[in-house]
C-alpha cells in the first residue's frame, strides 16, 4: 500500500492509522510520502523525527526523503517544496528574484504559515566567557608588576590585593549579570512573541481548514441539489438543464419564435441559426431595423427562460439561491481579496457551461439581479466567451457596451447590469489590483 500524502496532520497519525486491522493490518507492506499538509501546525524538522520514529514502531517504509525495495520493486519518495532559485519568465527574459519569491510564497502559501522552521538559538555565554577573561587579565596584569616579590605573610597586603581585585573584577561581573538578565528578558520576549505568532498561525490555520470544510460541504450540497433536479421536457440533473436551454429559450428557439411572430414563416434549425448570425452582425454595423430585431430575440430568450423558471420553481429554486450564497458567503469572509480568489475560482471551475447560461439569464430578471454583482467582481462568466450560441456571445461582447434597447426600455434594473470583468478574469482581477498569477 502506497500512502501519497496528505492524509493526516500530523503525519505520524497517518502511520498509526494505515496500520489498524480495519484498514490494511499489520503485515502489508506501507510505503508512506509524507505530503505539505502533515507537517502543518508543527516545526518540519521535529515533524519529520516524529514520522521516523512511528515509522519504525508501525514498520512502515518512510520515504522523506528515501527508498525502499519490496519484492524487487524500488520504491523513491520526497516531500516536494518551493525552489526559490527557479527562474520566473519575465517580458525582459529570464529572471530569478529569490527575495520576492520569498515573500509572495509567505502570503499566498499556507505552507509557509501553517510550518515552522527550527531556527538555530543564539548563544548568551558571550558575557559569562567575557566576565572570565576580564578577572584573568586583571590577574595577568597583577602578577606581571608584582611578580616578582615574595608571597607576603601580611593580612594587609593580601586585603589591598583583594581591593585591587574586587575593584577591578566586581563592575565586571555586575555588567555582565545586568547583560545575562537583559538577554534573558529579550530572549524570553523573542519567545513570547514567538508564541503569540504560533497561536495567530494556528487560528488561521484552524480557520481555514474550517473555512475549507465548510466550502466543500456547500458545494456537495449544491451538486447533490443539482444532480436531483429533473425537467418535465425530460433528463436529470445538468442534462435537464440542457433540455430546458434547448427547447425553451437557446438562441435558436428564440429566433424561431420571432419569425413565426413577425408572420415570416417556420425556420428549421440551421435556417434560424443563419439568420441570427447574420441580424447580429447587420445590428453590430449599425443597421437600426435589424438592431432592435436582434433584441426582441434576446427578449423573447429571456422571456422563455422566466417560463422555465415558472414551470420548474421547485426543481431549480433551491440549486441557484445554493449558489448564490455560497458565492456570497465566500465574498463576505475574512479572507483576503487573493484568498477569496481562489475559492471562488475553485467554485467557477466546476460549473458547467449550461449552468453558467442559467445563471446569466437569471441575472437579468428581477429576483436574481443581485447575482449579477459577484459574476462582475470574479468574472464568473469568464468561460462564456465565445460561445456556440449567438445570443450569449452577443451578451458577452457587444451587448456590454451597447445593451439591447429593448431590454432597457421594458424591464428593471437599469442600467445593463454585466460589464467587462464579468467575462474576463484578467480584467476582473485589474479592478481588484489582484497579481495576475491569482
Amino acid at each position: 500500500m502506497i500512502l501519497a500524502g496528505d492524509i493526516f496532520v500530523p503525519g505520524s497519525k497517518a502511520m498509526r492509522w494505515a496500520r489498524r486491522a480495519g484498514n490494511f493490518g499489520e503485515t502489508a507492506p506501507i510505503v508512506f510520502v509524507p505530503g505539505n499538509h502533515e507537517f502543518y501546525e508543527g516545526v518540519l524538522q521535529t515533524s519529520l523525527k516524529e514520522m521516523a520514529l512511528t515509522a519504525r514502531s508501525c514498520n512502515v517504509h518512510l520515504l522523506a526523503p528515501g527508498e525502499a525495495v519490496i519484492a524487487g520493486v524500488r520504491f523513491l519518495g520526497c516531500t516536494l517544496w518551493t525552489d526559490f532559485e527557479l527562474p520566473i519568465q519575465t517580458k525582459t527574459g529570464s529572471l530569478v528574484d529569490t527575495e520576492r519569491a520569498t515573500k509572495a510564497a509567505k502570503v499566498r502559501l499556507n505552507d509557509y504559515s501553517s510550518i515552522r522552521w527550527a531556527e538555530a538559538q543564539e548563544s548568551s555565554d558571550a558575557p559569562v566567557v567575557a566576565a572570565i577573561l576580564a578577572a584573568l587579565v586583571v590577574l595577568l596584569v597583577y602578577f606581571h608588576a608584582f611578580g616578582g616579590h615574595k608571597m607576603s605573610g601580611d593580612p594587609a597586603d593580601w586585603g589591598a590585593f583583594g581591593d585591587y581585585v574586587g575593584g577591578l573584577i566586581n563592575p565586571l561581573v555586575g555588567i555582565a549579570t545586568v547583560t545575562l538578565i537583559f538577554l534573558t528578558l529579550m530572549l524570553q520576549r523573542k519567545e513570547l512573541q514567538a508564541s503569540l505568532e504560533e497561536m495567530r498561525r494556528a487560528h488561521r490555520s484552524a480557520v481555514l481548514q474550517g473555512f475549507e470544510q465548510s466550502l466543500f460541504s456547500w458545494l456537495a450540497n449544491y451538486h447533490s441539489l443539482l444532480s436531483a433536479t429533473k425537467s418535465r421536457l425530460g433528463g436529470e440533473g445538468r442534462q435537464a438543464l440542457t433540455t430546458m436551454y434547448e427547447q425553451r429559450f437557446s438562441s435558436v428557439v428564440a429566433m424561431q419564435k420571432h419569425q413565426r411572430a413577425e408572420g415570416l414563416g417556420a425556420l428549421d434549425e440551421e435556417e434560424a441559426k443563419i439568420h441570427l448570425g447574420e441580424m447580429r452582425r447587420a445590428s453590430a454595423t449599425g443597421d437600426a431595423q435589424e438592431k432592435d430585431n436582434f433584441s426582441k430575440v434576446f427578449i423573447i430568450a429571456l422571456w422563455g427562460y422566466k417560463e422555465v423558471i415558472r414551470t420548474h420553481r421547485s426543481e431549480l429554486d433551491a440549486v441557484f439561491r445554493t449558489l448564490y450564497r455560497l458565492l456570497r458567503w465566500i465574498d463576505a469572509s475574512e479572507l483576503d481579496d487573493v484568498q477569496k480568489w481562489h475559492y471562488v475560482a475553485l467554485v467557477r471551475a466546476q460549473l458547467s457551461w449550461i449552468e453558467l447560461v442559467f445563471i446569466l439569464y437569471n441575472c437579468l430578471t428581477p429576483e436574481g439581479k443581485k447575482f449579477a454583482d459577484l459574476v462582475n467582481d470574479y468574472a464568473l462568466f469568464d468561460n462564456l466567451e465565445g460561445a456556440p450560441d449567438e445570443l450569449i456571445d452577443a451578451i458577452a461582447n457587444e451587448f456590454t457596451a451597447s445593451p439591447p434597447s429593448s431590454f432597457t426600455a421594458n424591464l428593471p434594473p437599469e442600467p445593463w447590469l454585466f460589464n467587462e470583468a464579468a467575462f474576463s478574469s484578467d480584467i476582473a482581477r485589474a479592478k481588484r489590483k489582484l497579481p495576475t498569477s491569482a
